[in-house]
Order: structure tokens, then C-alpha cells, then sequence
């Protein structure tokens, strides 16, 4: 007699090579969002330090360029792994902005008070907060940021 198996879901060795694949393509999406906050920083500080303006729509291409960077390994995107990665592209989208802020002020500040690199990078780090509240930049620097995470990681997500 002949044994019948009678199966309503996938087979278990066709569910291994998806979640092993799934693994395999984090390191590639840190790697490119890793990169992306570092172009997104040096493009926010370098237009904010020859502008000497901010702009808001440069934030969402942040925010949306991380998502991408951040989504871009995987075929589709499921909703449990748009949740997980949600925080993180908000944070480093976040970090991203904050980092070419840093980077407007070293440039400032080398050029203003006449230092040296290092020792503007320095007098920078120590005074950070300082000069981000008095200036009034930095909190809407955060603010766009974080509209440009959202939107940004909505409209990849939605792809």
C-alpha cells in the first residue's frame, strides 16, 4: 500500500533557503545604510556650511536614502521586518542629520575662529549641545530628521 502525505503549506526544506537568505542579506543592508548615514551627513553639513541655511527637504532624502540603503537587500519587504527596521532607520536617520550638523559646526568653527582641524573637532565636541541649542538649528535639524524617516521609510516600505 502506498503512503499518502497530505501537505496545506509549503514544504519545510523550501522554508530554509528564505529565512538562511534572509540572514545572509543583513550584513549587505548594513553595509549600504552604513554608508548612507556617512553621505547623508557629509552632504547635509557641506550644503548647510556653503548655504549657511538649512532645508527641509534634505532630511527626507536622508531619511529616504537610509530606507532604501536599509531595504534594498531584500526582494520584499515583510510587515514584521519593516517594523524591526523602522527604529533603527528612524535612529540613524537621526544620527545621519546630527553627525552633518557636527560636521557644519567644525567648519565653523575652523573657519570663524580661525583653528586647525583637529583643534575644531575638538572645541566642537566639547561644546556640541551648547552650540546646537543656541543656535536653534539643532532642534530643527531633529525635527526634520524625524519627518524624514518616516516618510522616507513609509514610501520605500509601500515600493
Amino acid at each position: 500500500m502506498s503512503e499518502i502525505n497530505v501537505s496545506f503549506g509549503p514544504p519545510a526544506a523550501a522554508a530554509q533557503p528564505g529565512a538562511k537568505s534572509l540572514i545572509l542579506r543583513l550584513p549587505v543592508s548594513m553595509i549600504l545604510t552604513a554608508a548612507a548615514v556617512v553621505v547623508g551627513a557629509t552632504v547635509w553639513g557641506l550644503i548647510a556650511y556653503f548655504t549657511n541655511s538649512i532645508f527641509v527637504f534634505i532630511p527626507v532624502v536622508i531619511g529616504f536614502g537610509i530606507a532604501v540603503a536599509m531595504t534594498f537587500p531584500f526582494k520584499r519587504v515583510p510587515w514584521w521586518l519593516a517594523l524591526a527596521l523602522f527604529l533603527p532607520c528612524l535612529a540613524l536617520t537621526v544620527f545621519s542629520v546630527l553627525l552633518g550638523d557636527y560636521l557644519y559646526y567644525t567648519l565653523l568653527a575652523m573657519k570663524e575662529l580661525q583653528l586647525s582641524a583637529g583643534d575644531a573637532v575638538l572645541t566642537v565636541a566639547v561644546n556640541y549641545i551648547d552650540i546646537a541649542v543656541e543656535s536653534g538649528d539643532g532642534l530643527a535639524s531633529l525635527g526634520f530628521a524625524v519627518l524624514g524617516a518616516i516618510i522616507g521609510f513609509v514610501r520605500t516600505i509601500r515600493k
